[in-house]
């Protein structure tokens, strides 16, 4: 068998320290750095320089400790120079930053209304989802109780309150591993996944579990016959994956390994509301996951910035099933300080006081994109369990192409719109008879 010899060009950037550096390109035009990047985004303050992710010619990742950087390149990389497209330190990632607005209520008896479920009604989901007030058509309700195999959405995040009251039967177990025994009782590679997928690298300092991660999946599949919060889509469920610490960091490898493990588990959506300065090893895996067909919804992220003067990824990457999502308000503006883009952010959705669940049977209200991309994974849910048969572009193009755009409201935006689910499933129906 004939072995291709490497480059000059790509032995110099593999053999030297800069080499670990690899340039901050789009995913869609990976190439191998060509040249020192001393001052990258990949090489700042985020870099965790004890840890290297190798992506290899045959499409694989790996991430490999770095005990000395010399005794790397020479044991590790020259050996197999040729098989190597690309090495980079591993990387510091954070949640985009969130705020709550209220304080955490226990009270599961607190009616539903208007201020708490502004979201949910300002997108037309009580024509799709029945409650009390505005059941939807015999048809739609059909459709809704006649799902047999529900929708599975990859929350990929800090930790996810399994046992929440409006959660617990909303969560895909692992019935073949047993919980909390601190083995791999299943044989498949993770220990004590029956809760879900755990991929922690980076200790924390809090003593408190962070509520992002179950306010995320809460926004998506909250049972609303259990708590005050609706769900958006309530027949889905939710396989979650934790890689962000209960400080809100996590590594680029942690996010990584959480984002095939949900794959793995059958997500055909996976909801990320968390970015970082450098894209390469991260385009790779969510271009792999876009060549499964999975429908990627992404945060814009909160910093009020164009994405394409300042970009962040995965909000910034160009795939074909990707969905970035920027926040709206309560009056249907964009919020002011979420990211946009006409080119980069795709669809608006509620981000401004939007209640849900955090751990410890408890609610509250938080604002960002972070809560903006769950709706939109709500809703694609929905959308799915209505119509199996879509695949996740058609799901992308009916979101899309239904968004409500109110005169003298513009959203800085793709669509210059604002998701509302009930036009999308109409636009659903025109795609798929």
């Amino acid at each position: 068998m004939e072995v291709r010899k490497p480059s000059g060009m790509l032995i110099s950037a593999l053999l030297t320290f800069s080499a670990l550096l690899a340039s901050c390109s789009k995913p869609s035009k990976l190439t191998v750095a060509s040249e020192p990047l001393k001052d990258s985004r990949c090489a700042g303050a985020n870099a965790v320089k004890s840890r290297a992710i190798v992506e290899w010619e045959d499409g694989r990742i790996s991430f490999e400790e770095i005990d000395g950087v010399e005794s790397f390149k020479n044991k590790f990389m020259a050996p197999q120079i040729h098989l190597i497209k690309r090495v980079q330190f591993d990387q510091i990632v954070k949640l985009h930053p969130t705020a709550m607005t209220t304080q955490p209520e226990s009270n599961l008896d607190l009616p539903t209304n208007v201020l708490r479920d502004w979201g949910q009604r300002i997108i037309e989901m009580d024509k799709v989802v029945p409650d009390e007030k505005s059941p939807p058509s015999e048809k739609l309700m059909q459709q809704i109780l006649d799902e047999d195999s529900p929708v599975i959405v990859g929350v990929v995040d800090s930790y996810v309150d399994a046992k929440h009251v409006q959660l617990k039967g909303q969560m895909v177990f692992n019935i073949n591993e047993i919980p909390e025994n601190g083995k791999d009782d299943d044989n498949n590679g993770f220990v004590d996944d029956y809760f879900g997928g755990k991929f922690i690298s980076v200790p924390a300092k809090a003593e408190k579990r962070h509520p992002h991660g179950t306010h995320v999946a809460g926004i998506i599949a909250a049972d609303s016959g259990l708590g005050p919060i609706r769900g958006i889509a309530p027949k889905a469920k939710i396989v979650s994956a934790q890689f962000i610490n209960d400080d809100g960091e996590g590594t680029l490898s942690d996010s990584i390994q959480a984002l095939d493990y949900v794959a793995m588990r059958g997500a055909r959506i996976i909801n990320a509301s968390w970015g970082g300065p450098c894209p390469d090893s991260l385009g790779a895996a969510f271009k792999n996951l876009e060549s499964q067909g999975i429908l990627l919804v992404v945060a814009a992220g909160n910093d009020g910035r164009d994405l394409e003067a300042s970009p962040t990824y995965p909000a910034a990457f160009d795939l074909s099933t990707q969905l970035t999502v920027g926040a709206s308000t309560e009056n249907d503006f964009m919020a002011g300080f979420s990211n946009s883009s006409f080119f980069s952010v795709h669809l608006a959705a509620p981000g401004v006081g939007i209640w849900s669940t955090i751990p410890g049977n408890q609610f509250v209200a938080m604002d960002g994109t972070s809560m903006a991309a769950p709706f939109v994974s709500g809703a694609a849910a929905l959308l799915w369990g209505l119509q199996p048969s879509a695949t996740a572009l058609q799901i992308k193009a009916a979101l899309m192409g239904s968004v409500d755009r109110t005169p003298q409201h513009e959203f800085r935006v793709m669509t210059q719109g604002r998701l509302n689910v009930y036009k999308a499933y109409q636009k659903l129906l025109t795609i798929i008879p």
